[in-house]
């Protein structure tokens, strides 16, 4: 059953594709979407796998609040989620709230991760156009890196003490 929103200005059309939705000629993910990739990831991340029973618990709302968050068949998306039902989801997780609307939040949930990640947007900003570009530099040939062990079958190299 296709849904019809405003995104961007226009009208566009957002079917159903089993848990993934495709936003149809929008190569852009909604708020929404990013929300409901969030909530998964940190319920995940926390539990272990999605447990919306668990989540309802934790943070003290409904569990229709909840599932309008995830888009179920059910409950589809397209009534507005209050900031204070997005506050009281991440206090449930465990994360802060704007986590939960952040573009690809989901590899920097775990607290360590989200450390290291908050350690780089403060060097970042103060460091210099010089230091960016290190940064920059540094980030990119990580990827490379990466990539390279990905192909090769190796597991990525951690740079964490703990």
């Amino acid at each position: 059953m296709p849904l019809y929103t405003p995104e961007f200005g226009r009208l566009s059309t957002r079917t159903w594709c089993g848990p993934i939705r495709t936003i149809v000629g929008m190569g852009k993910p909604t708020i929404y979407d990013l929300l409901a990739e969030n909530v998964r990831a940190g319920m995940v991340e926390k539990y272990g796998k999605e447990h919306q029973t668990k989540l309802v618990r934790d943070s003290g709302i409904g569990t229709g609040s909840i599932s309008r968050i995830l888009g179920t068949e059910a409950a589809p998306r397209g009534n507005s989620t209050g900031l204070e039902v997005i506050e009281k989801v991440a206090t449930g997780l465990g994360v802060p709230a704007w986590l939960l609307l952040f573009p690809n939040a989901s590899g920097i949930m775990h607290k360590k991760s989200l450390h290291a990640f908050l350690e780089i947007c403060d060097a970042w900003s103060k460091a210099g156009p010089n230091g960016r570009d290190i940064m920059v530099t540094a980030a990119a040939l990580a990827r490379v890196r990466d990539a390279a062990q990905a192909s090769r079958g190796e597991a990525a190299v951690s740079t964490d003490a703990g």
